[in-house]
């Protein structure tokens, strides 16, 4: 039975992958999230084939001993590796660097924080559970970055905000190229995503399908860098499902590539 791992599950993206993943009775999932009993979302999939496990990204010892709890569970091997755990937003999120000016702690704060979950964390996951890909038979590793990290895209759309999270994408990205010269002669193929504008605030905390401050005005102004683009946000369900026919697709040729969900390297284009 092909088994996944699927790495920052209890909600949107990650939720999403273990929903779509389940439905095939042929899959086992191990869904890693940071807190079980906070996961309200995840909880009632669990069953005999997916299994719920707790790690946390910034916790070396915490992913070693889920790594080892997965193993008991698969029998020593693993296919895919779905590392989705991410920090984003924050209280200067959308702040200017012009307006840094007085919060410059907090800032620091901030993207020593991000950096710490969104490059560290998925290497220290990934090195976690290299033993059980390298036994596996499809040897995948899956990195779910965003175009924000994309130098590309954003001169094309005049990114000015987002600083913590875009330089960690970034750096996401070139993590993701790493590992695929690393492990590239032991048949291991590595690609990140971005995963295309998505609204997950069905299963976030707070206002659910309220729409996230500042979402509205980057559709705005990816539709005006991206001008043959249909401004409309994804569902999880369409995000995951274009990602896993992609994933089901991927050849060693595009190993240490950073793709579009569609596996294009044309990040908004219908």
């Amino acid at each position: 039975m092909p088994s996944w791992v699927v790495v920052g599950a209890s909600r949107g993206i990650g939720l999403e992958f273990v929903r779509q993943l389940a439905s095939k009775p042929d899959n086992v999932v191990i869904a890693i999230v940071r807190n079980k009993a906070t996961a309200v979302h995840l909880i009632p999939l669990a069953s005999a084939r997916v299994h719920i496990l707790e790690a946390d990204l910034c916790d070396r010892q915490s992913l070693n001993a889920a790594a080892a709890e997965t193993s008991k569970v698969t029998g020593g091997s693993i296919d895919v590796l779905i590392n989705n755990g991410a920090k984003t937003g924050g209280e200067h999120y959308f702040t200017s660097m012009n307006d840094y000016e007085g919060i410059e702690v907090a800032v620091d704060q901030e993207f020593m924080d991000a950096y710490r979950v969104n490059v560290l964390g998925v290497m220290w996951t990934t090195l976690a559970f290299m033993s059980l890909l390298r036994a596996g038979p499809t040897k995948k590793i899956i990195n779910i970055s965003s175009s924000a990290g994309d130098l590309e895209f954003t001169q094309r759309i005049k990114s000015r905000t987002m600083v913590a999270y875009a330089c960690t994408k970034a750096g996401l990205n070139m993590l993701n190229a790493k590992f695929a010269n690393q492990f590239r002669e032991e048949g291991v193929i590595c690609v990140s995503f971005s995963p295309g504008i998505v609204n997950t605030e069905e299963t976030t905390p707070g206002k659910p399908g309220e729409l996230p401050p500042g979402f509205n005005e980057a559709l705005k102004a990816i539709s005006a860098g991206y001008p043959d683009w249909t401004p409309i946000a994804y569902t999880p369900q369409q995000s995951v499902g274009l990602m896993l026919d992609t994933i089901s697709r991927l050849k060693p040729e595009d190993n240490g590539q950073f793709m579009s969900e569609k596996g294009t390297k044309d990040m908004y284009k219908d």
